[in-house]
């Protein structure tokens, strides 16, 4: 799995794209792993109206402006297959992102990725055809983000430090994000859940401070938390985090 992980500055820079026609507004449907690409998308996004979904239905005003994107690795997930058959029944123009399987057969449009990657380690070969179809001139942005996670594998050593606190005190991971970082907040969730087997909590400002903020101290103690937020906010949502 570690060596599947490593992979994903390799990924960033899979070239393929998938085609598409004018539209007004963008669907993505996925589950799980595969999913979460779409989710990171749609909040860098912002050239038109966009939104996810992760079941067996598309909304009601997907139609002919809609460019519906089913996103499943092993092109087998039953709910991204029902919702692409229920945004073609509804006019939508589609496309999808697959290693093959059902999907890849009954998508004309559909982009083929590298299979045999379990699909939460594959988010690279889905997130990158997204950006470089949908974002004109971003392939220097994907070359720039693979440079970064370059860096990451290569001087780990306070993350691998870090991992072994965690486990050894068996402390509870929170991660606190913010726009555009919410979907990255709850990946990282996932990679807890999902590669360590571990329990992990993920939340975002401004909203946490009107619920979750208020259970998990008196829920597990400070003592049992291991607290995780992003850098960069300004404003208010900076305010809101001090």
């Amino acid at each position: 799995m570690l060596e599947e992980l490593t992979s994903l500055k390799e990924q960033l820079l899979f070239q393929g794209k998938f085609e598409h026609q004018e539209f007004k507004n963008i669907v993505i449907a996925g589950m799980g792993g595969s999913g979460i690409a779409g989710s990171i998308f749609a909040e860098i996004f912002d050239a038109c109206p966009i939104e996810t979904v992760s079941d067996y239905s598309v909304p009601a005003y997907v139609g002919h402006d809609t460019l519906f994107i089913a996103i499943s690795y092993s092109g087998n997930t039953e709910e991204t297959i029902s919702a692409f058959r229920d945004a073609e029944r509804k006019g939508a123009q589609t496309a999808a992102i697959t290693s093959g399987g059902t999907l890849g057969k009954i998508c004309r449009n559909s982009l083929i990725i590298s299979g045999g990657l379990q699909p939460r380690s594959a988010i690279g070969y889905m997130l990158a055809p997204l950006v470089s179809s949908l974002i004109p001139g971003s392939s220097g942005d994907l070359k720039e983000a693979s440079r970064a996670v370059e860096k990451i594998d290569s001087s780990n050593a306070q993350i691998k430090e870090e991992a072994g606190v965690l486990v050894g005190e068996k402390k509870l991971p929170v991660i606190f994000g913010f726009k555009p970082f919410e979907s990255v907040a709850y990946r990282w969730q996932t990679q807890f859940n999902e590669n360590a087997k571990m329990l992990a909590f993920s939340a975002y400002f401004p909203e946490l401070d009107h619920n979750q903020i208020m259970a998990l101290e008196s829920s597990y103690g400070r003592d049992s938390l291991a607290y995780y937020y992003f850098s960069g906010a300004s404003g208010r949502v900076r305010d809101r985090i001090k």
